[in-house]
């Protein structure tokens, strides 16, 4: 059997379908925010208020969503690798894919040990391989230090 291959991904995030997304979303719940408020018997002063601030509040939260991508996504063949650039040192971590649709992915990055997880949106893009990409994705993990904990053990 053979192993997953190495990959690279550079300038990872923020492209065509994730922004598209990301502005449905956030349209999306400042009109159900709006809907609920505005759809109240008792609608005054106070409830168009609260519509403004939550329509505010629903932008802010899609706006954290086309944060600074991180620059680079790399697979060696066992660890996943995630470099934010602005010299910090890349993040060690295991991938996770909650979204796949061909030529989209969303990928949940989770560091080794203590970190916070990024959610990753990755696009199809003619200067990445995305076949060895999704090879990388899908591959067993092999080895104790990609195992964890839950998953059942190899036979010996």
């Amino acid at each position: 059997m053979h192993g997953a291959p190495s990959v690279r991904i550079d300038d990872i995030g923020g492209g065509r379908v994730w922004r598209c997304a990301v502005a449905v979303l956030g349209l999306t719940a400042m009109g159900c925010v709006a809907a609920w408020l505005l759809g109240r018997e008792d609608v005054t002063l106070l409830a168009g208020g609260g519509v403004v601030a939550a329509s505010a509040l629903a932008v802010a939260a899609a706006a954290t969503l086309l944060q600074a991508a991180p620059r680079e996504l790399r697979f060696d063949g066992t660890t996943w690798w995630l470099d934010r650039g602005s010299g910090a040192a890349p993040v060690a971590g295991g991938l996770q894919v909650a979204v796949d649709l061909g030529g989209f992915l969303l990928v949940r990055f989770r560091p080794e040990g203590l970190g916070t997880v990024r959610w990753l949106p990755l696009e199809r893009r003619r200067d990445a391989d995305w076949h060895l990409l999704r090879c990388a994705v899908y591959s067993p993990r092999s080895g104790p230090a990609m195992r964890s904990a839950d998953a059942p053990r190899p036979p010996e």
